[in-house]
């Protein structure tokens, strides 16, 4: 896949690049050495690694049976996805954030 970016931007627009589609945007985030929440290991059992995807969601995979259900439930807001679930599955530039709940004690936030 051509070069594809997540930018975290309440992290200081933190750019990493995930244009491996096969890898999950939660192994992508670790690749560049960024901590983030993920309370079960990234398995798909929790919904604590989520991210709320600000611009480029077309760009994502479709959402997991877990992923629907746990919008269906209203555990996951309509603009987020579970990090651990999804992948880029085109090129281009997804911009998103960390929810409130999700957010890292020793990680410094711009908002």
């Amino acid at each position: 896949m051509p070069n594809s970016n997540l930018t975290i931007k309440n992290i200081n627009n933190l750019k990493i690049n995930i244009s491996e589609s096969k890898k999950t945007l939660l192994s992508h985030i670790h690749t560049a050495q960024t901590d983030w929440m993920h309370a079960c290991g990234g398995k798909g059992r929790c919904v604590t690694c989520r991210v709320r995807i600000l611009e480029g969601a077309q760009l994502l995979s479709e959402p997991s049976e877990f992923e629907a259900m746990c919008h269906h439930k209203g555990l996951l807001k309509p603009d987020e996805r579970l990090a651990c679930q999804c992948s880029p599955v085109e090129a281009g530039e997804i911009y998103g954030e960390v929810p409130d709940k999700c957010k890292l004690k020793h990680i410094e936030y711009s908002y």
